[in-house]
């Protein structure tokens, strides 16, 4: 058996969900066609099971990417609220 074809390097691959570099003794794997793809956590190892080809048919960056973003402008909009608060707290 083939080990993902989204190889790292000879004991990490790229999880085709989220992009996140896993090892390859990860206990969250699926066989697929003679390829063996390795996941972060089970749920997206269950996701990928479900719909394989979409799923490498994504950018796993881009996913990752989109996630990273998100978290910058939610965390980004509760310090601008945080120092909003300080300011009309009395001190």
């Amino acid at each position: 058996m083939q080990s993902s074809t989204r190889k790292k390097d000879s004991n990490h691959s790229v999880d085709p969900i989220c992009g996140m570099v896993v090892s390859n003794t990860s206990e969250f794997s699926v066989d697929l066609n003679g390829d063996r793809y390795f996941f972060c956590c089970e749920p997206r190892a269950q996701k990928f099971a479900g719909k394989p080809m979409y799923c490498l048919e994504r950018d796993p960056t881009a996913a990752a990417m989109s996630l990273s973003s998100v978290w910058v402008i939610t965390n980004a909009f509760r310090l601008r609220n945080l120092k909003l608060q300080d300011l009309s707290s009395p001190g």
